[in-house]
């Protein structure tokens, strides 16, 4: 893939105290072992990546907003595991082997 643009909540997964005003990536090479994916370690590799960040506006930290975007965060990773395990479980022979791939690997990154 190449010249992917950034959206302003990339990082926001991370938790970090600064949010992206611009930013892009030039190069996204990944290597897929499919043979025996699942054994061996998935590469990817990133190049020519930019990005522009700002310290996050200060805002008086407040429990009951940072619970609940806790807890948006969490139905988000739910919504999109049980997403993948329905697919998973409706797929077919023929794809099976690929939902499989790709419930692994997106177990992985949201991890």
């Amino acid at each position: 893939m190449n010249d992917l643009k950034l959206k302003p909540t990339a990082l926001d997964v991370f938790d970090l105290p600064i949010s992206v005003v611009h930013g892009y990536v030039g190069n996204v090479n990944a290597k897929i072992p499919w043979s025996s994916f699942g054994s061996q370690p998935v590469v990817a590799q990133v190049s020519k990546l930019f990005i522009v960040v700002q310290p996050k506006k200060c805002v008086k930290w407040d429990a009951k907003v940072e619970s609940e975007r806790r807890v948006q965060m969490k139905r988000k990773r739910l919504e999109n595991y049980e997403t993948l395990k329905s697919l998973k479980e409706t797929g077919d022979a023929a794809s099976s082997e690929t939902q499989k791939s790709i419930f692994i690997i997106f177990i992985n990154i949201n991890r």
